[in-house]
């Protein structure tokens, strides 16, 4: 909700989202779109949800309820480090997502390996490994490299 996607913003320091507006067909009405490509300087979308899903990880191990702020980031960083070392945090995808839980695991002080499925394009691998993460793409279908992330 509203009260969540603010947090999330606190917690990673990110800028609202622009609305552009698309010029489509006349008489259609406005149509505008969030573009997400800046996000992090990932020029990705769906960067989000894995960083703070990591966060809220590492806060639910340490027994500490969600940070609020960013000022926060640090001290929870060296709190887990400290105590628990890294965690290799594992995903399927076969792009955007991959890289925003590999650029998440270097910012947070963890790893991350990020499985693709077969016909992923190797230039969307090779933006995943430049951020640090184990990456593969591998011999499945979608789902299946899904299955092998649960693994």
């Amino acid at each position: 909700g509203p009260e969540e996607s603010l947090r999330v913003r606190r917690v990673l320091n990110l800028e609202p989202t622009p609305l552009e507006r698309l010029r489509l067909v006349q008489g259609l009405g406005d149509v505008y779109v969030k573009d997400e490509s800046k996000r992090l300087g990932l020029q990705a979308f769906k960067v989000v949800g894995g960083a703070y899903a990591m966060l809220r990880f590492m806060c639910k191990r340490l027994a500490l309820p969600m940070i609020e702020e960013h000022a926060a980031l640090a001290g929870l960083q060296r709190e887990y480090s400290a105590r628990f070392g890294s965690t290799t945090f594992v995903t399927a995808t076969d792009g955007n997502h991959g890289r925003g839980v590999a650029w998440a695991a270097k910012e947070f002080g963890q790893k991350a390996v990020v499985l693709m499925p077969k016909g992923s394009a190797q230039r969307r691998l090779q933006h995943v490994l430049d951020l640090g993460a184990q990456a593969e793409i591998t011999d499945l279908n979608y789902d299946d490299t899904v299955a092998q992330a649960f693994q």
